[in-house]
């Protein structure tokens, strides 16, 4: 089944980045593949500054985010802030471009990104434009290399790179929500509160996502506010394999949820569906150390107006000083990117991520793994310190076998 452009989240959409030095033909490569003129193109070195986002349809791929960036090789204070961002936009992408140009051949720029690529086994291609304006071949070394030879102006070799992209660039196995957890014609009870904090007039992604696989599965969805759970279990002829919360609501539903029903939370399923899963539960180790004054960093994915109850910014830090009878500080960030100064804190508490992709909430646990700081997303530490612990990661059976007693 072919997905639209506009039916998938951006979450769901991978991500193509285009490097390379300054003037290397980059955004004319973007213009030509595309068919589009997405990006500016200027003679000018350093046309491109920010990165620049473009959500667009690359057959057979499907849905994609095109990412332009500013050249390697940017000057000056600002440049090398350019850099820098390009630099963290890379450790998010799904796939590369590297665009090398035929007339000014192959610099330290290029090899140190090369040797960069191949040594964190990242997806990606070399693209030698600007053959119109003169011969260039790579250096033998890199003959096992995918390399495309191609003129963004005249069209060249354009057609081969789209013909063979698809060969090149193999998406990621697929992943799944909960259809791996359910069978065709189970219950599955998705449990959505309508509060302050839910969207007026919708339910929110990770929800509607959900609720998508399990029809997608055909398997029968029910939803219910947590004070109708106990009602919609207790009339149900046919016993739920699953309910599935809204973490703010997993003391209640787990105390309204007979034992021999599995439940988890929607915040839970993301984790594992974005590959960070047991990462984000071994951070809960950090609770049992933590100290009157250790700051707490709580970070979200998407920037939002703060809600009076708002998740993270209320309820969390409350809970957690309530659990460690701690004088703990706080502060709060949100957006694309992450502090730079993790050393500061003692713990990391993210949302969900339901903005993010899975190479995106990778990239970001790869930065608190080298920084050595621990680090938990809002579903795991509400249920852990709401004792709802190891009850939730009884969907997940060699988690479950492998964490029963960790956390007593």
């Amino acid at each position: 089944m072919t997905t639209s452009l506009n039916e998938t989240p951006a979450a769901n959409r991978p991500k193509l980045v285009i490097i390379g030095r300054r003037n290397a033909g980059k955004s004319s490569f973007i213009n030509a593949l595309t068919n589009q003129k997405i990006a500016i193109v200027s003679e000018v070195p350093g046309t491109t500054a920010d990165p620049v986002y473009k959500f667009m349809e690359i057959l057979p791929i499907g849905p994609v985010t095109i990412i332009d960036t500013a050249g390697l090789d940017d000057k000056g204070k600002l440049g090398k802030l350019r850099v820098e961002k390009t630099n963290d936009v890379l450790k998010t992408a799904d796939f590369v471009f590297l665009v090398i140009a035929a007339d000014t051949g192959l610099a330290s720029f290029e090899k140190k990104m090369l040797d960069k690529l191949i040594a964190e086994k990242k997806k990606f291609c070399v693209i030698v434009n600007k053959i119109d304006l003169a011969n260039f071949e790579l250096p033998k070394k890199y003959k096992n290399l995918p390399i495309f030879y191609v003129s963004s102006l005249t069209g060249a070799g354009v057609k081969e790179v789209k013909d063979n992209l698809a060969k090149v660039f193999k998406p990621a196995q697929e992943r799944h929500i909960i259809a791996d957890l359910i069978d065709v014609e189970d219950i599955v009870v998705l449990v959505i509160p309508i509060d302050s904090s839910a969207p007026k007039g919708r339910i929110i992604l990770p929800q509607v996502q959900t609720l998508r696989e399990i029809l997608d599965k055909n398997a029968v969805a029910m939803v219910a506010q947590n004070f109708e759970l106990k009602y919609t279990i207790d009339n149900l002829k046919k016993k739920p394999k699953l309910v599935v919360t809204d973490s703010q609501a997993i003391m209640k539903v787990v105390k309204d949820t007979p034992k021999d029903i599995n439940v988890t939370t929607f915040s839970i399923l993301f984790a594992r569906y974005k590959g960070d899963l047991e990462f984000v539960m071994k951070g809960l180790e950090r609770l049992k150390n933590l100290q009157d004054n250790d700051k707490i960093l709580i970070i979200e994915a998407c920037t939002h107006h703060p809600m009076p109850e708002d998740i993270g910014r209320v309820k969390i830090p409350k809970w957690l000083i309530d659990f460690t009878k701690k004088k703990l500080n706080f502060e709060f960030f949100a957006g694309k990117e992450i502090p730079k100064n993790l050393g500061d804190y003692k713990l990391g508490i993210h949302c969900g991520g339901c903005m993010l992709t899975p190479q995106e909430t990778r990239a970001r646990m790869d930065i608190f793994a080298d920084m050595d700081l621990p680090i938990v997303n809002y579903g795991i530490i509400i249920s852990y310190i709401h004792n709802a612990f190891p009850r939730v990661l009884k969907p997940f059976p060699d988690l479950y076998e492998k964490y029963k007693n960790f956390f007593n």
